[in-house]
């Protein structure tokens, strides 16, 4: 694996919502691993990206902001620009279909419904993309899901938000030590 791409919606207006699950992410994993240096701004691959070191290996960190449903778009040329396969990079981001508190490594598989990774298997022409989904379900039936997913994490949520992405954040450091099996074999419950 040599890129952790995380989805979500650009601007402070969705920051700590639930589809922003993966942004919260790739945040809390940069932070985590290389404290206060800044991602850089491309505007040929429309996202932000930067680089980090983990088990001394250097990986690629993107969020793309072409907004969630054309995640695709930046997720290709991002790849064409760094010379990167769909074999070699992890999608991570929200999942309404897993309670909130829970992840799910995946090596491959369909969109699931979820329309910013359908535009990541769109653009890049293949289901072949491993994946970390993130718990945010499940919706309560009174909600419209576009309320539901672009509503912001109540702060009891919030609590089990910090706990999944230390865990996300294990589950990481076990992939790039030992493979997606191992991460799969351990984190996914």
């Amino acid at each position: 694996m040599k890129a952790i791409i995380g989805l979500g919606n650009p601007g402070p207006k969705y920051l700590f919502t639930r589809h922003n699950f993966g942004f919260m992410f790739i945040d809390f994993l940069k932070q985590k691993i290389e404290g206060n240096s800044k991602f850089i701004y491309e505007k040929d691959i429309e996202g932000e990206w930067a680089r980090i070191s983990i088990s001394s290996k250097d990986i690629f960190l993107l969020k793309p902001l072409t907004f969630m449903n054309l995640s695709g778009i930046s997720v290709r040329a991002f790849c064409e620009k760094f010379n990167l396969s769909p074999k070699e990079i992890l999608i991570v981001y929200d999942d309404v279909d897993l309670p909130l508190g829970r992840l799910r490594f995946r090596k491959k598989g369909s969109s699931g419904g979820h329309k910013g990774m359908g535009s990541v298997i769109e653009y890049l022409r293949t289901e072949e993309i491993a994946r970390l989904r993130l718990g945010i379900g499940p919706k309560p039936p009174t909600v419209e899901m576009v309320d539901y997913v672009l509503g912001e994490f109540t702060e009891d949520e919030l609590f089990v938000v910090k706990e999944v992405l230390l865990k996300a954040y294990e589950g990481i450091i076990a992939l790039v030590d030992s493979g997606i099996e191992i991460a799969m074999s351990k984190f996914n419950g």
